[in-house]
């Protein structure tokens, strides 16, 4: 009526369980950074020559968080990215 299981049997059972929810954490992870690289290089192709903006203070670098105050992006907005927020929205109100 019951199955016998041994506790190498639970063992083996519960490392197929902790493999695949750590493989579900990955793709998670993974999903979310992909997004965050994909969403900024979309606003950087709405603005001419996006991809090029030279960092201010430092030579031969270049400032891929256009409109954040961080160099490479996220966190809070510089001047820029709350006036191109604004643009942004005026134009859908049009």
């Amino acid at each position: 009526m019951f199955q016998k299981c041994t506790f190498a049997d639970v063992l083996g059972r519960q490392h197929e369980h902790n493999a695949l929810l750590g493989r579900f954490v990955i793709f998670i992870y993974l999903l979310g950074y992909w997004q965050s690289v994909t969403s900024f290089r979309h606003y950087q192709d709405l603005i001419p020559n996006g991809q090029n903006v030279p960092h201010s203070c430092l030579d031969n670098f270049l400032w891929h968080g256009i409109g954040h105050q961080r160099f490479k992006g996220a966190g809070p907005l510089n001047r820029f990215g709350i006036d191109f927020i604004k643009f942004k929205k005026a134009l859908k109100m049009k």
